[in-house]
């Protein structure tokens, strides 16, 4: 039977609200951005899915013939776990709900990197010394890069936003990538053989309290707990604003949100900012170890450390100095904490800029480290690292660990050893190689009770190991310094 014209009218409404609610729900299939086209997933751990859809709906994931199925929660959260894969791909990634399906294509298998630190991390590989020569060959489809937008949060962020993507390595999309994270990532594209994804998280000039969890610093050791006075007495001041130099300010915006994703480890370049309070950061620097492996639910996580490198003018006489201390804080971070590493960069500094543009090195000598500690390839992790030290009489013997071949580069005696009595003060030291030690002695002391290695803010440097690597600053001393009280920026 015939209806009247306003009835079809009625109904024609009703049926077009009906499709537009259909639509919309059906539009409500959000994945975060680090799930996206060229992926690379971490291989030998379950790999998690997850996003936002309409309460609950259900949703299918499907890898290969995995498939798993779970119900949108009220708050329109939902997340699977795929069962662990080895290194392989590409595959395709599905996820389907509600009519809506989204295909993540040419995901890969393999191990995932994060990179994070301040400026020297940050610094692009079209400003480093070699871009010329080497930016065109950096061409490996199995080399994947994600760069982490910028941002500050006051509280964590469960998720990032923004267009973040997935890149294949080309000399375009390396161009403006981390010159050190590049390098350490085609070291290891070549050596392991598997994907690699590295995940850059950096920014410049921040300080180490901003990348740690806020709660982990106000129940953290005294001299970290302390940075939350200064901050309890400022933030009124804020009036609200989030500031790069808040504590947890970037790990609420720029690491937890990667919580969920397995990584295989962590490449770390900072310190510059957190000079001034050396002896702050010796404790700063292993909680804010501890706080990203609970995030990222793995004990062991490997970290690997960049020291300082040599800046500023060169020094004849001994000096403290607050980069002294700070390389001091890393290289105790790397001794004491399991699983952490040291990369050693007092050879390949720039007296006049604090941004040396050799990340070559810094990146090869950083995957060295993962090679031989993470993915247990027999090949010298570092230069030499004072292991033992005796008083024979009037000189002091150091005993080095990744020693073979101990050498100079010059062939004249090593350099920027001093030596101190029971007064605590130095004097520049003659040095002596023998098999794997050196001998340090001055005619100033007569009974020496401590020796320190290229203690200043930039040493002249010769000794090496038979690969060539830098010995790495030391003192056997445990003496307080021009850092040791100072908590507050």
């Amino acid at each position: 039977m015939a209806c009247s014209i306003p009835t079809a009218i009625r109904l024609l409404t009703r049926w077009s609200v009906a499709l537009l609610v259909t639509v919309s729900v059906q539009a409500q299939l959000d994945l975060p951005p680090q799930l996206s086209d060229g992926m690379v997933v971490q291989r030998d751990q379950p790999i998690p899915v997850w996003g936002r859809g309409t309460p609950g709906g259900q949703v299918s994931v499907m890898l290969g013939d995995d498939v798993h199925r779970t119900t949108i929660d009220s708050a329109g959260s939902w997340s699977v776990e795929l069962d662990v894969r080895p290194a392989g791909g590409p595959l395709v990634l599905a996820v389907e709900s509600g009519g809506v399906r989204i295909d993540i294509n040419d995901v890969l298998v393999g191990d995932v990197w994060l990179c994070s630190g301040q400026s020297n991390m940050q610094w692009p590989l079209r400003q480093t010394s070699r871009f010329e020569v080497d930016g065109p060959t950096m061409i490996d489809d199995r080399l994947r890069l994600f760069t982490v937008d910028r941002r500050v949060a006051p509280e964590p962020v469960p998720d990032l936003v923004g267009k973040q993507r997935w890149s294949a390595a080309t000399p375009e999309s390396m161009a403006s990538f981390s010159g050190v994270s590049a390098y350490f990532g085609l070291e290891l594209r070549r050596e392991v053989g598997i994907p690699i994804g590295l995940v850059h998280s950096s920014w410049g000039g921040t300080r180490a309290e901003s990348w740690t969890p806020r709660a982990d610093i106000e129940a953290g050791p005294p001299m970290v707990a302390a940075l939350m006075d200064h901050w309890a007495l400022r933030l009124p001041e804020v009036t609200g604003e989030v500031t790069l130099e808040q504590p947890g300010s970037l790990y609420n915006a720029m690491i937890h949100p990667l919580r969920r994703q397995p990584i295989a480890g962590v490449i770390w370049y900072q310190g510059e900012a957190n000079a001034a309070r050396a002896g702050q950061y010796r404790d700063l620097l292993p909680t804010l170890i501890d706080s990203w492996r609970r995030i990222f639910d793995d004990p062991g996580l490997p970290f690997g450390i960049v020291q300082l490198a040599n800046f500023m003018r060169p020094a004849s006489e001994p000096e403290d100095t607050p980069w002294a201390r700070l390389r001091d804080a890393q290289l105790h971070a790397a001794q004491t904490v399991p699983g952490v590493g040291l990369v050693c960069a007092i050879d390949i500094g720039d007296a006049n800029d604090i941004h040396p543009r050799n990340k070559r090195d810094v990146g090869l000598r950083l995957a060295r480290w993962a090679l031989a500690d993470v993915y247990g390839i027999d090949v010298v992790p570092s230069g030499p690292v004072a292991a033992d030290h005796a008083i024979e009489g009037d000189q002091m013997r150091i005993v080095f660990e990744h020693a073979d071949a101990l050498q100079t580069t010059d062939g004249e005696a090593p350099l920027s050893f001093t030596i101190a009595g029971e007064d605590r003060v130095f004097h520049n030291a003659s040095a002596r190689i023998e098999g794997r030690s050196v001998v340090v002695r001055s005619d100033a002391v007569k009974a020496p009770v401590a020796v320190r290695y290229a203690w200043a803010n930039n040493p002249r440097v010769n000794l090496v190991n038979g690969e060539a690597l830098p010995a790495v600053p030391f003192r056997t001393d445990d003496w307080p310094g021009v850092t040791s009280e100072r908590t507050h920026p």
